[in-house]
């Protein structure tokens, strides 16, 4: 989950930093990837100061309806079934997009493949486009005094503090019958968490569930499953959760690793631990993705690492997967916009993008405008992409389930129409995690009743041809700031960068604002403070300096350089083999 709390403020940061950067600018810093100072950009330019907010019965979402020659998606088969070894017709979230071949690819018997491929940026299943309307869901793995493991849901999201089970057989019910109330929702995937390997004295591990309540200790370091090479255990516990998974008539998107992963000595165990994951699970259509990492700007040892080096373990970790499977997708967890400057989605080999993103906590215009604005941006980059969380957590004092709808609302129905292949909801159910942040679920912990944002995911049905994306007022952090920062942004050959990244570290108060470049690639910086110095950079491009002296000077054309890269990626196109 992203750190949705954490941004809050951040660019806020004041202090002797920022006083001594805009004097080292005033006494000639140079401009350049050297001299940006590393203060966790990244994660500090994802926030701004923001005006106050609006009542939520104000907030109007946008009719993404469209009444002329509309084709409808057809509604969710919510049966639980088997779908391991055939094709699966249940939910697809299907319908004819336009196209040349739109009408040779909807021929009956034109593809039973049940695995799903990626097609002119759409994810396909069979002969129709499947739309990921999808929750993040958690299995916990037990471990017993007795040394045996088994599948189970999240402890979490039980509604006692004991859990839903204790015992093998109780705790596979359990989960099924949560996975069977997911499907119901209208749901037609997962994205699967708590089965990623973690890092651990140099190798890669399962761990096990330790949170409560006392019986669960049974999960010492000694019992964690180690990865590489592969406990046999391991992957039988990763089969044991998908078939649970396929039995509900659900597809995963799986999160295979977690945490500080790309040190020294451990990536290239994960590497290889990818192979035999991959490969494992290669005649398994239940799983379409494998997302390598949740959140690297956050969790990755080297959160501010330059692009090439980014990509050279990007490079690996894509090659890996590969290794194992020709039909399983790639993607990665990233975490808000400033993922640009360092894992950036332009250098990471991968087949479709997972964007997180949330909000300040709360549903206000100003929410609503950043995210309209969020998931516009995507459009103007090259790769495919999908929301790989959201959510919005119901809070006494804070958002009401009302509020949570309208955001559910939003989030779909602009993803959609921003051009977004799906959206995975965090989470399914509400947690004992806290003390904020415990309400996010699609459905309340403490009586397992859905909440009426699930109505909204039962009820979204996407539309050909695509709604229009909304075009947001202004693309930035601070809409309302009064320090205003002009310039271009250009390629070597002097074409425009659209939707570069643009932030200004503030003169003297410290923190950060940040807007993205326009198609002919000027950009417009709003900030709440005068700025000392620009950081600027684009998917697949260089990340640049230039000094702006707390306004003294305006930048003018800042050129991107173009990176030496290695971009192959071979996500099956067509219809995948049985």
């Amino acid at each position: 989950m992203a750190r949705w709390l954490g941004w809050v403020g951040r660019a806020r940061r004041a202090g002797v930093v920022s006083t001594m950067l805009a004097l080292a600018a005033l006494l000639g810093s140079a401009c350049g990837d050297d001299a940006i100072v590393a203060d966790d950009a990244a994660a500090d330019v994802l926030t701004a100061d923001t005006a106050p907010d609006v009542a939520a019965d104000t907030l109007v979402t946008p009719d993404t309806s469209d009444t002329a020659d509309t084709t409808v998606v057809d509604t969710a088969d919510t049966s639980v079934v088997d779908t391991r070894d055939t094709a699966d017709t249940a939910d697809t979230r299907d319908t004819t997009p336009p196209g040349d071949d739109a009408a040779d690819a909807t021929q009956p018997g034109h593809c039973t493949s049940p695995f799903v491929y990626l097609r002119d940026g759409q994810l396909w299943r069979g002969d129709a486009p499947f739309v990921p309307v999808s929750v993040n869901y958690i299995f916990d793995i037990r471990h017993t005094p007795e040394d045996d493991y088994y599948i189970a849901p999240h402890s979490s999201f039980c509604d006692t503090p004991s859990g839903c089970c204790d015992t093998r057989e109780t705790c596979l019910a359990a989960a099924r019958a949560q996975l069977a109330q997911i499907a119901a929702m209208g749901v037609n995937s997962l994205r699967v968490v708590g089965l990623a390997v973690v890092p651990e004295d140099g190798t890669v591990v399962l761990d096990c569930a330790h949170q409560w309540p006392d019986w669960l200790d049974y999960c010492p370091k000694s019992a964690h499953l180690v990865m590489d090479p592969p406990d046999p255990r391991g992957l039988a516990l990763i089969d044991d959760a998908l078939a649970l998974v396929a039995e509900a008539g659900l597809n995963a998107v799986f999160l295979a690793g977690h945490h500080a992963l790309d040190a020294d000595g451990v990536k290239d165990r994960y590497a290889a631990y990818l192979t035999t994951l991959a490969g494992h699970l290669a005649d398994d259509p239940t799983v379409f993705a494998y997302d390598l990492m949740n959140e690297p700007v956050y969790e990755l040892e080297q959160r501010d690492i330059d692009k090439l080096s980014a990509h050279a373990i990007g490079r690996a970790w894509y090659d890996a997967v590969r290794a194992g499977s020709r039909r399983a997708m790639v993607t990665w967890g990233l975490a808000e916009l400033g993922a640009v400057e360092h894992w950036d989605p332009g250098v990471l080999p991968m087949d479709f993008v997972s964007w997180h993103i949330y909000g300040s906590g709360r549903w206000t215009a100003d929410v609503r405008d950043y995210l309209s604005m969020f998931l516009a941006w995507p459009r103007t980059q090259p790769l495919p992409w999908l929301v790989g969380e959201t959510g919005l957590s119901v809070e006494d004092g804070g958002p009401s389930e009302y509020e949570q709808s309208l955001f559910a609302q939003h989030a779909l129905d602009t993803t959609w129409a921003c051009g977004g292949m799906g959206l995975q909801w965090w989470l399914y159910r509400d947690t004992y995690w806290g003390p904020t942040g415990r309400g996010f679920g699609l459905v309340r912990r403490s009586d397992g009743a859905e909440r009426p944002a699930a109505e909204v995911f039962r009820d979204f049905t996407p539309t050909w041809p695509r709604p229009a994306c909304p075009a947001p007022a202004y693309s930035g952090s601070a809409p309302d700031g009064t320090f205003l920062t002009t310039g271009r942004l250009v390629r070597e050959d002097g074409s425009p960068v659209a939707g570069g990244f643009v932030s200004g570290h503030k003169c003297f108060t410290g923190g950060y604002d940040w807007t993205l470049s326009r198609a002919d690639g000027t950009f417009e910086l709003r900030s709440t403070g005068a700025i000392a110095e620009l950081s600027v950079t684009a998917p697949g491009l260089s990340r640049e300096g230039a000094a702006v002296l707390c306004g003294a000077v305006q930048p003018g054309d800042i050129t991107l350089k173009a990176l030496p890269l290695d971009m192959r990626t071979s996500a099956p196109s067509s219809c995948p083999a049985p």
